[in-house]
């Protein structure tokens, strides 16, 4: 139920922090068990509980009325960790946070079930003001292509990169703006 250990960079694992004694993989929402302190899964917990009994899966300790409590610090820990796009195989090369992962995979270029609509704003692409707002000619369902962005390779770092130099654009142009409004009404 956890998060497959292979998708994490190397050396960022630390295997007895961030391993679930169920599943075997990175933890995904861990629970702590009040009584012993161990830390699972909140699905594998879940399952483990189904049948009714409820009993630590690693050393058969009776658990309390309310069992579990989120381990804060464990998932500060897990969100620190990075992860490698789950389409790595299908060329994307994002590694980003557990945090960030979600939200990149549901709109990453490599996702078959990727809501394309959210690449178009307001009639531009989503590289912002520079890049283009239409999509290429061989396009067959309108939504334009990595390449059609400014420079756009393929890759979300640069697309990531556009949108930042996009902000400091912004910020670079309101303040030439304040500027000249200072100056004719200093007049």
């Amino acid at each position: 139920m956890g998060i497959d250990t292979e998708r994490f960079v190397p050396d960022t694992v630390d295997h007895e922090l961030v391993i679930c004694p169920i599943c075997l993989d990175v933890l995904d929402k861990p629970l702590e068990l009040r009584g012993c302190q161990h830390v699972f899964c909140t699905l594998c917990l879940r399952e483990a509980f189904v049948s009714g009994e409820r009993v630590c899966p690693l050393d058969r300790t009776q658990v309390t009325v309310k069992p579990t409590r989120p381990n804060r610090a464990r998932q500060i820990v897990l969100d620190r960790l990075r992860i490698k796009c789950q389409f790595w195989n299908s060329g994307c090369r994002e590694v980003l946070s557990v945090e960030q992962i979600k939200d990149h995979e549901q709109s990453c270029e490599k996702n078959p079930d990727a809501e394309r609509s959210s690449a178009i704003k307001g009639g531009t692409s989503r590289s912002g003001w520079f890049g283009s707002s239409r999509a290429s000619a061989d396009s067959t369902d309108g939504f334009p292509r990595s390449s059609d962005f400014a420079g756009g390779n393929g890759t979300g770092n640069q697309q990531r990169q556009e949108q930042d130099n996009n902000s400091g654009v912004w910020v670079l142009i309101f303040g030439v703006f304040v500027f000249v409004l200072f100056k004719i009404l200093s007049r």
